[in-house]
């Protein structure tokens, strides 16, 4: 049986893996992904700790319908934003992917999201280091999120039930719509749909 703190480096390891594979296929992206990609190199730490005030890395989920070309959002209530599902990293999941699915069927109750073939290389869709500001309520001084977003795909006729502890609510919008949000990330993200392949 592996113990903890060999589990935490594995996924450590693995981390440290994909983002070499994300910037072999993004590398436009490596200046703005230079603190994470120091913090793997250097934090002797635990980088997916919340309790890490340097930084640490979080899981979201990028969940659409094709079909439908709709994707799945959720209203954060501490943000008080329509963002991607997520949080911080489940660390008794087997893979940093399963973190990011556990959170959005947790915020959601999305019930049969499914990896997309695009994660099958272990590239996630998506990394954005971004900063989160101090919390007194929390004891959390300033830090940055490292967030390593993944790609599932769900049927969006299936009823959703909203975790009423974080969210204000979830819905389903269209693809399109994502370029109209304000946080500058989805923009990137439609771009990246589009050139890839994934979306028309």
């Amino acid at each position: 049986m592996q113990s903890k703190t060999t589990s935490l480096l594995e996924h450590k390891q693995r981390a440290a893996r994909e983002l070499k594979h994300y910037l072999a296929v993004f590398p436009e992206e490596a200046l703005a992904l230079r603190a994470l990609d120091i913090q793997l190199d250097t934090d002797q730490g635990n980088i997916f700790s919340r309790s890490n005030m340097t930084g640490h890395i979080t899981t979201s989920a990028l969940v659409l319908d094709f079909a439908a070309d709709k994707v799945l959002l959720i209203h954060h209530k501490l943000y008080d934003k329509w963002l991607q599902p997520g949080g911080h990293f489940e660390e008794d999941c087997n893979s940093i992917w399963e973190s990011a699915l556990r959170e959005a069927v947790e915020e959601t109750s999305v019930s049969d999201a499914r990896l997309h073939l695009w994660n099958i290389s272990n590239i996630p869709f998506d990394i954005d280091t971004h900063d989160i500001a101090a919390q007194a309520k929390k004891n959390e001084g300033d830090h940055f999120h490292h967030d390593f977003i993944y790609l599932f795909t769900a049927d969006s006729t299936l009823p959703l039930t909203p975790q009423q502890e974080e969210v204000f609510g979830a819905k389903w919008i269209d693809v399109s719509e994502l370029g109209m949000l304000p946080h500058k990330r989805f923009a990137r993200i439609l771009a990246k749909l589009k050139s890839k392949g994934i979306i028309g």
